[in-house]
């Protein structure tokens, strides 16, 4: 079903007020209702304050009767339902009735909600009714008991429904009378209203010439005379419009730039009536507004009119961005040659820049051999068309761009390919010479040079010599340059490129080159790049040309990154090479110092052998008495030499170490056994307060290892605790563990009888100290050789720091581990774990 405009008005505007005055009406209804239950509480509130203060000295007193009569008298008042008194502690008193049926409950318990905290009125709605409760308090604020007030809401109801009556009444008033507007309004405009549809139709359908005929002052009046405006117009623009579209299809059918200016002059020349038109646009490297196409006028003379930038009408138009009209040209100040206006008679000017994307692309100018005052509708008609055929311009000057960037990315990727190439000859191999005979080949190559070479930095000779070279060379291969040396040594010096487009014209390189060896050898390009690494110039490669030649800045480009490449790949072989030569000058001088450490083992320890033999005995008195002063000298002397023989010894061993000289002897061994015999031999040096607790078990199995290593491990452990210990003790334990279940972590071996091993069962030796500890920056390195805690020359404690190197060595050699446990101040403990192997 199809409603007419007059009943959708009427329609829409009734909802509108039917909307907003049921809005208002709901609005008021709850605003009113919020009121009458305000108020109802604010003189609930005060009725219960006034019953407070009536019974604040009954409760005071704990006067029950007096009490229940004044809550009774309070319920006289009609809208009290209920009245309950409760004490300080909220236990019920009274609520006001002969039966009191709540004495002696608690107030949590009958109404659900606890007192404590109370200090003020608290109201709310249950059951119909406002509830008040609160305590009552003396006049100096002590509180003698709480009052619990129920209040009847049905007056405030009544109060509430006459309210929402009295507003829906008044509302449905108020959209009878709007109606009955409403209708009156409609019928007098949706008459015009349904005419100016109906004109808009046929517009619509392509009449241009339909008109609407209303006679009227007021606004609808204003809108006909509107349609009919927008119906003249739209006539003209379609005019105009066919027109943009000839003009526009003509200059998008092709992408050549002239091809495009000259079929859109010729479009203009067909559609509008101006005597001459013509194009210039701006070139950027030159900063000229440049002559690029006409029509009506002498192309040739008219091109040898030159306007550079802030000369000439033109110009004004392309810096301001604004169209810009003359009346007379020839009355303009900034005219350049008049006599050629005069010749060709022109008279009027219209110029409108070419802009596309805020870009100024040149100036489109438009010329009348009468005098013609140019409308407004003309400038924005000539204006959209300036911008069409700026859109066409730019296109082609894009395409002609990406025609150019094409051949540019080739010759980049051709560029890009060689140095990847470079990148990976540089990276596959470090020898200097296979990769610079390589690298220059690549180079010439890709770059079409006659010839080129690569001159490296002497760090030795402080002059650069010639390494490689491909093509017909200019230099002797002995040839070398000092720096600032003609115009290799003054690349390499400066580290700046130095180009000669064409050697027989540039007075540079007369004036740089030394020998003019490229004049002679009839070569006319020269160009020479640094190779530079790490902000130092490394060498430098000569490129020669026979012909002249201009290196486009992508050349440029790619000889820099390529030149980069080979001065990384130049830095990385030259500091392989040094680096090869000093690991072999390394090892030369660590092999010179194991032979002289082993050899001055083997000849230390015979004669601190015989020393430690005769100084014994003479100490037991074998070569006669000795006094008790005597024996105590000779005591320190036998300490300082099997200290000394024991240094030498592991000296000996840390040698042997190195060489890869040391082989293991497994054999069976009883653990306990060995122990036991530590146990016997081990003695504590005199001066030493200490005490050596040994904790192992008889049963400890019979495992296949080195005896002696092991031995020699527990041993450098016990002299390490030894020595680094002054009070207090030592403990040397040892148990059979096995990996935790799930982790791999070892866990005490629960059963003790000796038998066979399971797989996967350890021996751990443990030896704990309570000395000065290990601190914890320097537990990574105290398995290192020659490494000490304190390495000063004021140290307190001797050694060369050998014990835990053989320690470490040797656990591994048993394959077994090593670690340690540290805390300065409290001691060490280090654990040996071997496997058990049966």
């Amino acid at each position: 079903m199809k409603f007419s405009i007059r009943s959708k008005l009427i329609a829409f505007t009734f909802c509108i007020v039917s909307l907003v005055g049921g809005s208002i009406a709901l609005y008021s209804i709850y605003q009113g209702r919020q009121r009458i239950l305000a108020a109802s509480e604010e003189e609930a509130r005060d009725a219960t304050s006034f019953i407070a203060a009536n019974i604040v000295n009954a409760l005071y007193a704990l006067d029950l009767r007096r009490l229940r009569d004044e809550l009774k008298t309070a319920r006289i008042n009609p809208d009290v339902r209920y009245t309950y008194a409760a004490d300080a502690d909220g236990i019920l008193l009274t609520d006001g009735t002969g039966g009191n049926l709540v004495r002696g409950r608690k107030f949590a318990e009958q109404f659900g909600f606890q007192l404590d905290g109370l200090t003020e009125w608290r109201s709310r709605l249950r059951d119909g009714n406002i509830e008040i409760t609160g305590p009552v308090a003396m006049p100096d604020g002590t509180r003698v008991g709480y009052l619990h007030i129920g209040f009847s809401l049905e007056s405030a109801h009544r109060a509430i429904r006459h309210s929402t009556i009295t507003s829906l009444s008044i509302t449905l008033i108020c959209l009878s009378i709007g109606t009955l507007f409403v209708i009156y309004l409609s019928s007098s405009f949706s008459g015009p209203i349904l005419s100016m549809a109906g004109a808009a139709k046929k517009i619509g359908e392509g009449n241009l010439d339909t008109r609407v005929k209303i006679n009227r002052r007021d606004e609808l009046g204003e809108l006909s005379s509107s349609i009919n405006r927008m119906a003249e117009s739209l006539e003209l623009r379609y005019r105009e419009l066919e027109a943009l579209r000839e003009i526009d299809r003509a200059i998008m059918s092709t992408l050549d730039l002239r091809n495009v200016l000259d079929v859109l002059l010729k479009k203009i020349d067909l559609v509008l009536p101006y005597s001459a038109t013509a194009i210039r646009l701006f070139n950027k490297e030159t900063g000229d507004l440049e002559p690029v196409a006409c029509w009506n006028l002498d192309e040739k003379e008219w091109k040898a009119q030159k306007w550079a930038g802030g000369r000439g009408i033109p110009n004004v138009v392309f810096e301001t961005k604004s169209p810009m009209i003359l009346r007379n040209v020839l009355a303009d100040p900034n005219i350049r040659d008049a006599e050629f206006f005069l010749r060709h008679g022109l008279v009027s000017y219209l110029g409108v820049p070419l802009i596309v994307q805020e870009d100024t692309l040149g100036v489109m100018s438009f010329y009348t051999k009468e005098e013609h005052e140019f409308s407004r509708h003309e400038i924005e008609f000539l204006t959209t068309l300036a911008g069409q055929a700026a859109i066409a311009i730019h296109n082609s000057q894009l395409y002609e761009e990406a025609v150019t960037r094409q051949v540019q990315l080739g010759e980049a990727y051709r560029h890009l390919q060689s140095t990847y190439k470079l990148a990976v000859t540089s990276s596959e191999s470090l020898d200097l010479d296979a990769t610079l005979t390589e690298a220059i080949r690549q180079f010439t190559e890709v770059f079409n040079f006659d010839s080129a070479e690569i001159f490296i930095s002497n760090r030795r000779t402080e002059r650069v010599e010639l390494k490689a070279s491909f093509g017909s060379p200019l230099t002797r291969k002995d040839k070398a340059f000092a720096p600032g040396e003609g115009v290799v040594g003054k690349v390499a010096a400066s580290g700046e490129a130095l180009v000669f487009d064409d050697v027989l014209q540039d007075a540079r390189y007369r004036q740089t080159s030394e020998t003019q060896i490229a004049r002679e050898k009839n070569f006319r390009f020269f160009g020479v790049f640094p190779m530079r690494s790490k902000h130092r110039t490394v060498g430098v490669i000569a490129c020669i040309g026979r012909a002249p030649r201009s290196l486009t800045p992508n050349e440029m480009q790619a000889l820099n990154a390529i030149t980069a490449q080979l001065g990384i790949a130049v830095e990385n072989a030259t500091l392989y090479q040094e680096a090869v030569q000093k690991n072999q000058e390394l090892e030369r001088a660590n092999r010179v110092k194991d032979e002289f450490l082993s050899v001055m083992s083997h000849e230390l320890r015979t004669p601190i052998s015989v020393v430690i033999g005769y100084v014994g005995m003479v100490a037991e008195g074998m070569l006669g008495e000795v006094n008790e002063k005597q024996r105590e000298a000779l005591e320190k002397v036998l300490t300082r030499a099997r200290d000394q023989i024991n240094m030498v010894s592991s000296i000996l061993q840390a040698t042997q170490l190195e060489c890869q000289e040391v082989t293991l002897e497994r054999r069976p061994l009883n653990v306990a056994d060995l122990l036991d015999s530590l146990r016997r031999e081990y003695t504590l040096p005199a001066r030493k307060k200490i005490t050596i607790q040994w904790e192992y078990s008889r049963e400890l199995p019979v495992i296949s290892t080195d005896p002696d290593k092991l031995k020699q491990v527990l041993l450098n452990l016990i002299d390490n605790a030894v020595k680094f210990t002054e009070k207090g003790g030592i403990t040397v334990s040892a148990r059979m563990v096995k990996p935790a279940a799930g982790n791999g972590r070892p866990q005490e071996e629960n059963s003790t009888h000796v038998s066979p091993p399971a797989p996967h069962v350890s021996m751990e030796f443990q030896v704990s100290d309570t000395g000065i500890g290990i601190p914890e920056d320097m537990l990574p390195v105290i398995f290192e050789k020659f490494k000490q805690i304190d390495s000063s020359e004021t140290r307190l404690y001797g050694g060369v720091g050998l014990g835990l190197y053989i320690v470490k060595n040797f656990t591994n050699l048993l394959g077994g581990e090593v670690a340690v446990q540290s805390e300065v101040g409290k001691g060490t403990t280090f654990t040996v774990r071997l496997p058990c192997e049966s």
